[in-house]
């Protein structure tokens, strides 16, 4: 036992001057939680400045930000639709304008790490509607709504039902890793 604390003093030691501390802040846009609509990108800025500030001014040096909060994204992709969080309908962007890269650099020229938060298989929250109005109310180039036999019917109770891709298919594992990468390769979130 001696010899193992003898190794093991130093190792901590080392770690701890060496560690750095995660004083981090979830960011829920899901159900505008968060972070709330948007009509322009300027307003779009405004919110991430106010956020990123207090967070600042509070010593946070990380932000996990859900950039995907359905089946869907906060940044423009080839793989699935803007977000109904981000201006208020699936599919539609603020222009020209792409959020997920305003929100690493905002985050970064504040030295704070930017963490990408996904939810990969949430298609819905909780909704009355049955699968096929549900995915028909999606963005017509959403990956459930093209691939109904992949989203899977969760009954919540009180007539409330959540939409999910089916995790154990290869063709939805295939499409999350595909998403992961398309943000991880474009925007190398930390």
């Amino acid at each position: 036992m001696r010899k193992l604390l003898s190794f093991l003093l130093p190792v901590l030691l080392a770690w701890s001057v060496n560690a750095k501390e995660f004083r981090g802040v979830w960011v829920a846009t899901v159900g505008n939680l968060d972070f709330p609509r948007c009509r322009t990108a300027e307003e779009f800025k405004r919110h991430c400045d106010r956020i990123f500030n207090d967070l600042a001014e509070r010593n946070c040096n990380a932000v996990i930000f859900q950039v995907r909060p359905n089946a869907d994204a906060f940044y423009p992709s080839r793989l699935v639709p803007m977000s109904r969080f981000l201006a208020g309908k699936e599919g539609q962007g603020l222009g020209r304008f792409d959020p997920l890269a305003y929100l690493i650099r905002s985050a970064r020229r504040r030295g704070m790490e930017f963490h990408a938060w996904f939810n990969p298989y949430r298609v819905t929250g909780a909704v009355k509607t049955g699968k096929a109005a549900s995915l028909a109310a999606l963005a017509p180039g959403n990956f459930a709504r093209l691939n109904p036999d992949l989203v899977l019917s969760i009954p919540l109770g009180k007539g409330q039902y959540s939409y999910m891709l089916d995790p154990g298919d290869p063709r939805v594992i295939r499409h999350i890793i595909d998403v992961v990468a398309e943000v991880a390769q474009r925007y190398r979130p930390d």
